[in-house]
């Protein structure tokens, strides 16, 4: 995930959450340009099991939150994001599975609304159970 604002300062103040299921985990706090980050996402909290099956991880969300230490709502940085990859293991194996359509996003700049101390600013369509493969292997599934 990179960050960037249009002009010539580059960075957000924001803190970028990734959502699944009902949880939103934080990702980066404060990012400068070219940030990159891996979070492990606790299955039992965003979707009630420690196991889950593929169906039910449908959709992925993008949070930008204001900074806690900014008293009143303050306009957000834009920032780039670039692309995200969710990686799996399957019950009982050692095998990996990614969702990597989303790993080259290219995205217009990304911000959170001056009125607004979190909002979601980006939202994947539908993943479905086809959009998964093997570590390794090229996805199969149409974008």
């Amino acid at each position: 995930m990179g960050a960037g604002w249009l002009n010539w300062v580059t960075g957000t103040q924001d803190t970028i959450l990734v959502g699944l299921g009902t949880s939103a985990d934080v990702i980066l706090q404060n990012p400068w340009t070219f940030s990159e980050a891996t979070v492990e996402i606790n299955l039992k909290t965003a979707f009630g099991s420690e196991t889950v099956a593929l169906h039910e991880i449908n959709i992925v969300k993008l949070f930008s939150q204001q900074p806690q230490f900014l008293r009143f709502t303050w306009p957000s940085h834009a920032w780039l994001f670039s692309g995200l990859t969710l990686t799996a293991q399957c019950v009982g194996s050692n095998e990996k599975i990614v969702m990597d359509r989303y790993s080259d996003q290219n995205s217009p700049y990304l911000k959170r609304d001056r009125n607004k101390g979190f909002q979601e600013v980006w939202r994947s369509s539908e993943i479905l159970p086809k959009s998964w493969h093997f570590a390794g292997l090229e996805a199969h599934d149409e974008h």
